[in-house]
């Protein structure tokens, strides 16, 4: 068996610059860490770019989401719709709530939660009391077809911020600011929404000094130093999604007829990752390593830790799941690297499998 080459292009890379680094030792100087200006200026950042009123900084996207689901309401025996294709961070959340996650099926190409799916499961005569809306790999999801059917949507724009109207479309929207996310700031999460008493309500709930005792109160505050780090990504952002159209569009190009499918490149979208089908995905993965790349299965399928939740009913979540390799794409990706993913998935593909 051959040995595979060291890896030259990983699937992540972090983008960050000198400013990342005197924002942090400037944070480290002032002697204020932690819920403090830095914090506020991003939250108040955010809200232009979203075009929301009033955003929240927190400590993670988990409890982002967390919270979000809290201030709706959402609690012991509450049914929440999510796509069956997408991360366990959305089913922790909700059970950390005593809720029911409700994997449903996505929409075959943009691989979004499918809004038929939801208008089936109401008209089974099963409720649901909200939905996790992620717009998937930069994919904008069907947001405000779901609120038309009467289910509270939070937004999960992780994957896909910058562009309008993203982020305002449902009752709150969320950003995680892991090390690997759009505005990749360590960790660290933010709630918007348009509905002061929600933000407010929000506000309260991520602190827990002071108050009354309850279970929602865990200390999700937000550092001073995560901010500051979020901030200068936030000012790269257009330069980020400018970068990773680019490489994006050179992908569709140069991977024609190699015998893999592109993603959809329907309507404008965030170019988060890079996604295309194939017969086998995960077989590939040790293959494209042999040849020097990193690619990856995006995200893992925690519906099948759990009998109950079967895909069954989600066979183009289960068709994803089998077909989707994530190839590297982030802005500092050269076209040299660019190349080596293109060609060594050419041989991949064309040659077949060494042993």
């Amino acid at each position: 068996m051959s040995q595979p080459l060291p890896c030259l292009v990983p699937h992540n890379r972090l983008t960050y610059s000198a400013e990342e680094e005197d924002a942090v030792l400037r944070v480290v100087r002032s002697g204020r860490w932690t819920s403090g200006v830095e914090v506020t200026s991003l939250e108040t950042e955010i809200c232009k770019v979203a075009g929301v009123p009033h955003a929240v900084g927190v400590g993670s996207g988990l409890g982002a989401l967390r919270l979000a689901l809290h201030a709706l309401g959402i609690g012991p025996g509450s049914r929440v719709a999510v796509p069956a294709y997408s991360c366990v961070a959305l089913a922790n959340a909700i059970l950390a709530l005593g809720a029911i996650p409700v994997p449903l099926d996505v929409s075959h190409e943009t691989w979004v939660l499918s809004a038929a799916a939801v208008a089936e499961e109401l008209a089974s005569g099963r409720s649901l009391d909200a939905a996790i809306v992620v717009h998937t790999f930069g994919q904008p999801g069907p947001v405000t077809e779901i609120e038309a059917l009467g289910v509270p949507v939070i937004e999960d724009c992780s994957h896909a911020f910058g562009i309008e109207p993203l982020g305002r479309l449902g009752r709150l929207a969320i950003l995680s600011l892991h090390a690997t996310k759009l505005l990749g700031a360590g960790e660290g999460g933010l709630v918007m929404t348009i509905d002061e008493a929600l933000a407010r309500q929000i506000r309260s709930a991520r602190d827990y000094a002071d108050q009354a005792p309850a279970p929602w109160r865990l200390n999700d505050r937000m550092t001073d130093i995560t901010a500051a780090i979020a901030r200068c990504q936030l000012r790269r952002l257009p330069w980020n999604l400018a970068r990773r159209d680019e490489l994006a569009a050179r992908y569709h190009t140069r991977l024609a007829g190699l015998g893999c499918e592109p993603p959809s490149r329907t309507g404008r979208r965030v170019w988060y990752r890079y996604a295309v089908s194939t017969a086998e995905a995960a077989q590939l993965i040790p293959e494209l390593q042999r040849r020097g790349v990193a690619a990856a299965l995006p995200v893992e399928n925690w519906c099948l830790a759990d009998p109950s939740l079967g895909q069954a009913t989600a066979p183009v979540a289960a068709q994803a799941f089998h077909h989707l390799l994530s190839l590297p794409l982030y802005p500092t990706l050269t076209e040299v690297e660019q190349d080596l993913v293109i060609a060594s998935l050419d041989q991949t593909l064309t040659q077949g499998h060494p042993k």
